[in-house]
């Protein structure tokens, strides 16, 4: 689970570094989105499910959708990791807006 106040970039961040702001959002969009899912079909969480009762369409495509959520994740935060790592703010207080 994601912690939204950790990832939210500060004003001098969005100074430097402005594509963070898009970035956030498609994060916080992305765990919406799960928890939604995970909402709509509790037997996703269910690792002691058995094999042979059949899961739904829906839920397989929402497992899938998962799956793309995952691998969008990874990609933003290998994306982040290659921006600038400039993190000190001109001024004191700006970083505590």
């Amino acid at each position: 689970m994601m912690n939204s106040e950790e990832k939210l970039p500060t004003p001098y961040d969005l100074m430097t570094v402005p594509q963070l702001a898009t970035i956030a959002v498609l994060e916080l969009s992305l765990e919406m989105t799960a928890r939604a899912l995970f909402a709509e079909h509790p037997d996703l969480c269910d690792p002691e499910k058995p094999y042979w009762i059949p899961t739904s369409p829906a839920t397989k495509t929402a497992e899938s959708v998962l799956k793309a959520i995952d691998a969008l994740r990874r990609k933003l935060n290998r994306y982040r990791s290659l921006l600038p790592a400039d993190s000190q703010p001109p001024y004191p207080d700006v970083h505590n807006f």
